[in-house]
């Protein structure tokens, strides 16, 4: 084993380590903080609290992102509200028996479009790709 493998093992690893909490960082924490701030406040139009609202959704679920976009969210919020319900569990989509998170985003796509296609994803995608 060369003599500097540890070394630039150590040194790969911490590497990892920084740049792995500079994405959670970036695409958990940042948007869920900006979406606060943003929504927050009472100069914020609505454009941009839906934007806060997209960037936090577009890697995590919010409940009181959903919640919001049934009243704010317009046909830009579609396929990450679609994306968004394929995030929720497969066995739970198919029961129809989903925790309210899910159901906010359903009510959110409903609200928005004026269609209903239950928690099925893939009606979702076939339906938005058509329009």
């Amino acid at each position: 084993m060369p003599k500097n493998l540890g070394v630039w093992l150590c040194l790969a690893a911490l590497l990892l380590l920084a740049v792995s909490g500079a994405c959670y960082y970036r695409f958990v924490i940042w948007p869920r903080d900006h979406f606060r701030e943003v929504c927050n406040d009472p100069d914020s139009t609505d454009d941009e609290c839906r934007e806060a609202i997209h960037r936090m959704i577009a890697w995590n679920e919010s409940h009181d992102g959903f919640v919001l976009l049934e009243t704010l969210g317009d046909e830009t919020s579609v396929p990450l509200l679609i994306r968004s319900l394929g995030r929720a569990p497969e066995e739970d989509r198919k029961s129809g028996r989903v925790e309210c998170t899910w159901g906010h985003c359903r009510d959110a796509l409903i609200a928005i479009t004026g269609e209903d296609f239950g928690y099925d994803v893939e009606k979702w995608r076939a339906w938005h790709r058509k329009q």
